[in-house]
C-alpha cells in the first residue's frame, strides 16, 4: 500500500509522542503531522511549538493556535504559488541560517517563560524537524540535540541534499524508520532510540507481563481482612465468591 509522501512520518511521531510526557517542538507543520501534535499536547496538558516558515501554510495551521499549542510564522522565508521556496539572491545561505537561529532562540526563550508561569519542569521530550527550506533542517535539529529527549526527521534517504551527515551520526542513539519513503529518523543523547524498532518488526514489539504464579484467593483474602472489619469483610466476601473471584469453599 502506497502512502502519501508526507505522511510517512506519523507511526514514529506518533509513538515518540504516546511514549512521553515533556513538551513538543515541531519545526515545519503541515496536515499530518500538526494535528497530531496539537490533540497530545491539549489532551495531555503539554506545551507545543509549531513554526513554520510560509505563510501560506502558517495561515491554515494556525486555527490550531491555542493555551497549550502556539502556532508561530518566522518571518523573512518567501515561497512561490507552488510552496517552492523562492530565493531572495541578496540574502545568502548562512544568512537564512541564522535568521532561523535568532528566532528559534527567542522562541526558547518564551517557552521557558511560559513553563515558569504554568509550573513544572521546562522538559522538551519531542522536537520534530520537517521545514522548507531544506537546508534550515540540520541547524534546528542541532539547535534542539540537547534540549529534546528525541529529535525526528523526516526525508532522511535524501541525506547529502539535506546535509544531515555528519550532525545524525553524532547523537549517541539512532534509530531509521525505513518502512516507507520518504524515511524518517529519531536520534537522542539520552533515551535510547532502539525502542521504536517494533514500528517495523514485531519481533521487537513489547511483551505481555507473564500471568502471575500466586494464587489470587490468598491475595485478595489478605487485602480484605486488613482493610474491612469482620462483617463488611464477610459481606464482601461473598459478593466475590458469586462473581467467582473467590472460590466458594473459600469462607474466611
Amino acid at each position: 500500500m502506497k502512502m502519501d509522501k508526507y505522511s510517512t512520518h506519523q507511526a514514529l511521531l506518533v509513538a515518540a509522542l504516546s511514549t512521553t510526557d515533556g513538551d513538543i517542538f515541531e519545526i515545519g507543520g503541515g496536515w499530518y503531522s500538526t494535528p497530531l501534535i496539537s490533540a497530545h499536547a491539549n489532551m495531555q496538558r503539554r506545551l507545543a511549538f509549531t513554526v513554520e516558515t510560509g505563510s501560506f501554510v502558517y495561515n491554515i495551521l494556525r486555527r490550531f493556535n491555542c493555551d497549550f499549542h502556539k502556532v508561530r510564522l518566522m518571518h523573512g522565508y518567501n515561497f512561490d504559488r507552488v510552496g517552492k521556496f523562492a530565493r531572495d539572491v541578496n540574502i545568502s545561505k548562512a544568512a537564512y541560517i541564522e535568521m532561523q537561529r535568532e528566532f528559534l532562540d527567542e522562541l526558547w526563550l518564551e517557552y521557558q517563560k511560559r513553563r515558569r508561569a504554568i509550573g513544572g519542569p521546562a522538559k522538551v521530550s519531542v522536537a520534530f524537524v520537517d521545514q522548507a527550506p531544506g537546508f534550515l533542517r540540520t541547524p534546528a535539529i542541532e539547535f534542539f540535540a540537547d534540549k529534546a529527549e528525541f529529535v525526528i526527521a523526516h526525508d532522511t534517504e535524501h541525506s547529502e541534499h539535506y546535509e544531515f551527515e555528519p550532525t545524525l551520526s553524532s547523537f549517541k542513539s539512532r534509530w531509521d524508520f525505513n518502512l516507507h519513503k520518504p524515511n524518517s529518523v529519531i536520534v537522542s543523547n539520552t533515551r535510547d532510540c532502539s525502542i521504536f524498532a517494533f514500528l517495523s518488526d514485531a519481533a521487537a514489539a513489547p511483551r505481555l507481563p507473564a500471568p502471575s504464579k500466586t494464587p489470587l484467593a490468598p491475595i485478595m483474602r489478605r487485602r480484605l481482612a486488613s482493610l474491612l472489619p469482620p462483617p463488611a469483610r464477610r459481606r464482601v466476601a461473598s459478593l466475590l465468591r458469586r462473581l467467582r473471584l473467590l472460590p466458594a469453599a473459600d469462607r474466611r
